[in-house]
């Protein structure tokens, strides 16, 4: 989880689950035929991926249920009072 942050994941729908031992990361995606979404991916890892299909229900609820709480805490934390994002 530390290649593909949180809030990252939720926004391009994927989730990695696995790293080979040649460094490879295995990366489940719900749209792999957008070639920005696959671009931005690889820049985000900065290593090796290979790309899996998912289904976009799958992948997200993977991802609130995989991703440690820590990781989550950011995103869910903000609220807003008054007109002004409180963190």
């Amino acid at each position: 989880f530390e290649y593909v942050p949180y809030e990252q994941a939720l926004d391009l729908v994927i989730i990695p689950f696995e790293i080979r031992n040649d460094g490879v990361i295995k990366v489940a995606v719900a749209d792999p035929s957008d070639p920005d979404r696959i671009l931005r991916i690889k820049e985000l890892v900065a290593r090796p991926i290979e790309i899996y299909v998912g289904e976009r229900s799958e992948i997200i609820s993977s991802i609130q249920k995989h991703y440690p709480l820590s990781k989550q805490l950011p995103s869910l934390v903000s609220m807003v009072r008054g007109g002004k994002e409180i963190v």
